[in-house]
């Protein structure tokens, strides 16, 4: 279980509560994304990230380094620095970024360390949490939600198949209680509602999520194998390759690939 947002550090007592609960019943921990400029000064800081720490949060904290927040590098690395103090845990950081590397890069020199060949942030031992090494991901923005009307998704290599391992490794609740199994650009579809946490236990989610030949396709096969089948459904349809598996995962759902699985 993680948070997102938004910014989710803008109502830390809701974290904790639920934080406290999921501990209880004994939920693995993800991450909280945050854009490290939400506190006003250490104090709030520091009590901020004890309440959460308290209520038996045990993730990471992404940060998220990019123009869109316009948070000053030295507030990052406050926070960065605090965070890793009080959680007693060199592991406990990682980094996104949107096109903004210049940004990363600044960040390593505010905490005395460096940028890997790999992209890692090296803090030397001189500071007082040695041997931290944040992993930093890079994010692509693409206008996939309006991919119908794009050409730029096809191109001339397939994705490598991933079995959605990234966008897939969560349980998406939308602001109505839809529950999606992912948070890429193709749960927008109503066919990717697999409950609602309003008047559905996470058993009953979870069961309807087993039980739709799609959802446990991808999961299961890939979206390349289902590539295969909607090949065999529509022989007249060449496919274009993509690069972009949330695209072809959209693509597919619009062009009826249900009916095709339902298909011996």
């Amino acid at each position: 279980m993680g948070f997102t947002g938004g910014e989710p550090f803008l109502y830390p007592e809701f974290m904790s509560a639920i934080s406290k609960n999921a501990a209880k019943l004994g939920y693995k921990f993800d991450r909280i994304m945050t854009n490290a400029g939400w506190f006003k000064g250490q104090q709030d800081l520091e009590i901020a990230l004890c309440q959460i720490i308290n209520a038996g949060f045990n993730g990471t904290f992404c940060v998220s380094v990019d123009d869109f927040h316009e948070v000053p590098v030295a507030k990052i690395a406050r926070f960065i620095v605090t965070a890793v103090k009080m959680t007693g845990r060199v592991a406990g950081i990682s980094l996104v970024y949107v096109n903004s590397l210049y940004k990363i890069t600044a960040l390593a020199r505010a905490l005395s360390g460096k940028l890997s060949k790999r992209h890692r942030l090296v803090v030397p031992p001189s500071l007082d949490f040695p041997g931290l090494s944040a992993k930093i991901t890079r994010i692509n923005l693409c206008p996939i939600e309006q991919a119908g009307a794009l050409a730029v998704p096809w191109g001339a290599h397939w994705f490598k198949e991933d079995y959605c391992q990234g966008p897939g490794q969560v349980l998406y609740v939308d602001p109505n209680g839809n529950v999606k199994p992912c948070c890429g650009f193709a749960s927008d579809l109503p066919e990717m509602t697999i409950g609602n946490i309003y008047w559905q236990s996470a058993k009953e989610i979870i069961r309807k999520a087993n039980s739709d030949r799609f959802i446990k396709a991808v999961y299961g096969q890939g979206l390349l194998a289902l590539r295969d089948v909607y090949t065999r459904c529509h022989p007249t349809e060449k496919l274009r390759p993509t690069k972009d598996h949330c695209f072809f995962c959209w693509y597919l759902q619009k062009k009826g690939i249900r009916s095709c699985l339902g298909k011996k």
